[in-house]
C-alpha cells in the first residue's frame, strides 16, 4: 500500500486546530504512517492539551517564529512515507476518502503535483477547465486548474491536498524559492507556483461538492 504521512502547519490556534483534526479523523478512511503538527507561533506548548485527544499526532514546536515557508521545511525532516498529505490548522473536513480519491487523480499524470479537495464552486474564483477527466477504474472525475490566474496563480497552493515527497526533494526545499511574507501572505505560494508551473507541473481539482472547506476567515496571520 502507498503510505502516507500528514504534515501540518500551526500557528496558536488550538481551537481551529481541534476542529480540523477531529474533523479529518472522523471522515479519513486511509492509514497514515505518521502525523506531525508543527507550531510556529513561537508558544511552546500552547496545542499540548489536545495530546490525549490526539494520541496518534506529534505536536512539534519551533522556539520562536520562522515563518511558514521554513515551517513547511522543516516538517518535511519528518515525512516517512513517499507522500504528503499537506494540512493547515484551519480546514473542516466533511467528507470521506478524500487521500484514496486523490490518489486515482495524482497517478492519472506524473506532471500533477497537488490535488484540490476544495468543491469546484469554492476556488476563490481560481478558474479550472472545463473538460473533465474520468480515472481510469474509479468514479472519480477531475478537471485541471488552469495556469496564469491574474498572471500569477497556477494552481500550487499549501491547501489540504496530497502530493509526492520526492517532488519536494527534487526541487525544493521551498524556502529556497520564497520568504513567507505576513504582510502579504499569498506571495509564496505565487512565487513557488510560478516555479512548479515552469517545470512543466499542474495542478488539478476533483469536481463536485469537495471534501474541505476553509474555517479561519478572519483569523489569518498577518503581524
Amino acid at each position: 500500500m502507498r503510505t502516507v504521512t500528514v504534515l501540518c502547519t500551526s500557528f496558536n490556534r488550538p481551537d481551529l486546530l481541534e476542529r480540523t483534526l477531529k474533523s479529518f479523523f472522523k471522515f479519513n478512511t486511509y492509514p497514515i504512517e505518521n502525523f506531525v503538527v508543527l507550531d510556529d507561533s513561537g508558544e511552546v506548548g500552547c496545542n499540548d492539551h489536545l495530546k490525549p485527544v490526539f494520541p496518534t499526532v506529534r505536536f512539534e514546536y519551533n522556539l520562536e517564529r520562522i515563518g511558514q515557508i521554513k515551517s513547511i521545511d522543516r516538517l518535511y525532516e519528518f515525512a516517512e512515507a513517499p507522500y504528503v498529505f499537506h494540512l493547515e490548522e484551519d480546514w473542516e473536513f466533511y467528507k470521506k476518502g478524500f487521500i484514496e480519491d486523490s490518489f486515482d487523480v495524482l497517478n492519472e499524470n506524473p506532471n500533477i503535483h497537488c490535488v484540490w479537495l476544495r468543491s469546484d464552486k469554492d476556488t476563490n474564483g481560481h478558474p479550472i477547465e472545463d473538460w473533465a477527466y474520468q480515472s481510469e477504474g474509479s468514479s472519480v472525475t477531475w478537471s485541471k486548474v488552469k495556469l496564469n490566474h491574474k498572471g500569477m496563480w497556477h494552481g500550487f497552493t499549501f491547501n489540504p491536498g496530497l502530493r509526492r515527497v520526492s517532488e519536494y526533494f527534487t526541487h525544493g526545499p521551498y524556502s529556497r524559492l520564497a520568504e513567507f511574507d505576513p504582510k502579504k501572505p499569498w506571495k509564496s505560494e505565487s512565487i513557488i507556483g510560478a516555479y512548479f508551473k515552469n517545470h512543466g507541473y499542474i495542478a488539478a481539482i476533483i469536481r463536485g461538492n469537495g471534501y474541505v472547506k476553509h474555517i479561519g476567515d478572519g483569523r489569518g496571520i498577518r503581524s
